[in-house]
């Protein structure tokens, strides 16, 4: 295990997925109900820019719509970047089917970026989810520790 998703986000700045404006909620336990200062939507993931990768924590109220997919790829995705979009569900429980389908399309979009996405999770109903849907054929991933 390469521990990619243990890395530890405590005291580090995260950023809409919108705008890419610095958001002012503390990482670690935030809600995610608190708006963007700058273009007032409800994040569905909280940005944080890390030495090689970007990780991404999955908001457990917000499914993302495919355009605010596309919004982040064109502002994150950028071709002169060399790194792994990290997709930490830690905040689910469970995933909606509706959140398994734009995370199909957020893979599409890094691969498309010639980026490699990679998705971890605590909840072991979310592991047996995801080896349930034989998502392992689409999708990197890696346990996270618990």
């Amino acid at each position: 295990m390469n521990a990619v998703c243990s890395q530890n986000t405590m005291d580090v700045a995260c950023f809409c997925p919108a705008c890419g404006e610095l958001l002012t909620s503390p990482v670690e336990g935030s809600s995610f109900a608190v708006t963007c200062p700058s273009c007032r939507r409800l994040p569905w993931c909280h940005v944080i820019r890390q030495k090689q990768s970007l990780r991404i924590l999955i908001s457990p109220e917000i499914v993302p719509q495919i355009e605010d997919i596309d919004r982040f790829a064109s502002l994150y995705l950028q071709p002169d970047w060399d790194g792994s979009v990290i997709c930490d569900l830690g905040a689910l429980d469970t995933v909606p089917s509706l959140l398994w389908a734009r995370l199909l399309v957020l893979n599409k979009r890094v691969r498309c970026a010639q980026h490699r996405l990679v998705l971890c999770w605590k909840s072991s109903v979310v592991r047996e989810e995801f080896f349930t849907l034989n998502l392992n054929r689409v999708f990197e991933f890696e346990d996270e520790p618990t």
